[in-house]
């Protein structure tokens, strides 16, 4: 796990944030969209990676903690600004980062937990649970006028 944790993971997160955090998001929807657009892609092409890598972090608090140590300063920072700036603009609610990150990311892991690990097997509308998904989690971060 060490080479995953320590050059892999960065690496992807660094490419994450090229791909959707050095960008001007007009709105809440264009930046959820693309995020979790981006997350699916990321998922359904590593999969396996992925399911092996879940396992091991589950029960180990040192690789946990590894992880979060290992998280690039480019990707806190590019995501942090992305919702400052919607803040600013109230195009989102006014929570503290950490928790709209833990929202947004939460419940895109319920979708590919229940989509692609617990019931793969299940046909989806993959276009319409999505723009559901997207939608969900857009009303729950826009700011109640």
């Amino acid at each position: 796990m060490d080479p995953l944790v320590k050059l892999i993971l960065p690496d992807k997160l660094l490419q994450f944030s090229a791909e959707t955090l050095n960008r001007n998001y007009l709105n809440l929807d264009s930046f959820v969209r693309t995020i979790i657009m981006n997350r699916i892609k990321f998922i359904k092409d590593n999969l396996i990676v992925l399911k092996i890598f879940l396992n091991e972090i589950l029960y180990s608090s040192q690789l946990r903690q590894d992880v979060l140590n290992g998280l690039p300063k480019q990707f806190i920072n590019g995501f942090n600004n992305q919702l400052n700036s919607l803040k600013s603009r109230q195009q989102i609610i006014d929570w503290p980062n950490r928790e709209i990150f833990r929202f947004l990311f939460s419940t895109l892991f319920g979708y590919a937990l229940d989509h692609y690990v617990l019931f793969p097997q299940n046909l989806w509308n993959e276009n319409e649970e999505i723009d559901r998904l997207i939608t969900y989690i857009i009303n729950g971060l826009s700011p109640q006028n």
